[in-house]
């Protein structure tokens, strides 16, 4: 029987589905998260790489970190070097 992954981001939102285990941190280490939290995680290092303080990113809802990202990729930044 294969082990179950438990999703390790906790930053206020539930776990979604498809949980996996993956490279994060310039694939340092694996990390069992599941498919909605890699996105919300890209999205935080997307801020962090555009000069927000990571205590800013952390203290803001989920939905302000998202419009921001959208914000700038409709603004026409690259997110694609982007790592976890």
């Amino acid at each position: 029987m294969a082990e179950e992954i438990h999703c390790v981001w906790d930053m206020g939102t539930p776990c979604g589905e498809n949980r996996l285990k993956e490279l994060m941190f310039d694939k340092q280490l694996e990390i069992p998260i599941c498919k909605k939290h890699v996105e919300e995680h890209k999205e935080v290092m997307i801020l962090h790489a555009n000069a927000y303080d990571i205590e800013e990113i952390v203290d803001m809802e989920p939905d302000e970190r998202k419009r921001l990202v959208y914000t700038m990729v409709l603004a026409g930044l690259d997110v694609s070097g982007v790592s976890l």
